[in-house]
């Protein structure tokens, strides 16, 4: 398969951040040395023709951002690429991104962090995306400008900003754009994001936004269970009870366990079929025990 070189790399400030930056190929790299988003969309994303705007931030403990794993058996020979597209994959079924094996070691801090991408045109922000730090990337022939000094304070700030309020032409645009902002604000290690995720789960006016804001609350464990049990317990939402007790489940079973077995136990006839459903799927013997009661 032919792989595309990269096309342009602003070599002196890249070599300074290798270790932030994602193996992005197939495309031209700038690196930007400013701290501002909005201030750096309004710099390169001007322009009709799209550009990505991209930087990193830490990651939440317990999640794991993705990647794209792509295989093709075509004409018998089998190929198994690891890697995403950032542009849209080219027409056919058979279509593999242009990553070539890393010529360097993988940075050690790798796989701990996570990828925000912004596609770019017009000035506005058309697409967000959000991988893992150690995920190679094809531009699609893009120009990539990559920020390697944004404070992940300054990144919950953008995507907060993005969740109340997405610059869209359409509707289902700015669905998109708020839902992709909220995912990638949720992996954020910065505890500035779980203060904006209780501020949406507990007054978003789209229950489905509060429902997904729960979820990923739930998964972070400490001090954010006892919000998230009062929000299954207190928004009439049916969605919110649902992905909130899912959130708590993706916990470790020495946490989530006792917490399901409760809902379970104490709660509304909604609530409980969550919890015994997400009881269901663990291999706690707690669970199986409490289980086998109800068949009983």
């Amino acid at each position: 398969m032919t792989r595309a070189p990269l096309l342009g790399v602003v070599v002196m400030a890249f070599g300074a951040v290798q270790t932030t930056a994602p193996s992005i190929q197939n495309g031209r790299i700038d690196i930007r040395p400013g701290t501002t988003i909005d201030r750096e969309i309004a710099a390169v994303g001007a322009g009709p023709d799209a550009v990505w705007l991209g930087w990193r931030a830490a990651e939440a403990e317990g999640h794991q951002a993705g990647c794209c794993v792509y295989s093709d058996d075509f004409r018998g020979a089998a190929a198994s690429v690891r890697g995403c597209f950032m542009e849209n994959p080219p027409a056919g079924d058979h279509a593999l991104p242009q990553i070539s094996a890393a010529s360097s070691p993988v940075p050690l801090e790798a796989g701990t962090g996570i990828v925000i991408l912004l596609r770019l045109i017009d000035g506005h922000v058309e697409r967000i995306r959000s991988l893992g730090d150690d995920c190679p990337l094809d531009a699609g022939g893009r120009t990539v400008y990559w920020m390697p000094n944004v404070p992940s304070t300054e990144s919950v700030r953008f995507l907060a900003a993005i969740v109340s309020h997405a610059d869209a032409v359409t509707r289902s645009q700015e669905q998109r754009l708020r839902d992709a902002a909220l995912s990638a604000l949720a992996q954020h290690q910065d505890p500035s994001a779980v203060t904006v995720l209780l501020g949406i789960a507990r007054s978003d006016a789209d229950p489905n936004r509060r429902a997904e804001a729960a979820y990923w609350l739930g998964q972070r464990g400490g001090s954010a269970v006892s919000d998230v049990l009062a929000l299954i317990r207190s928004d009439a939402a049916d969605a919110v009870k649902r992905r909130g007790v899912e959130g708590l489940a993706r916990l470790p079973e020495a946490e989530s366990t006792p917490l399901l077995l409760d809902l379970a136990r104490t709660s509304s006839a909604f609530v409980k079929k969550a919890a015994v459903a997400a009881l269901g799927r663990s291999k706690d013997p707690r669970a199986s025990a409490y289980l086998e009661t109800l068949l009983k």
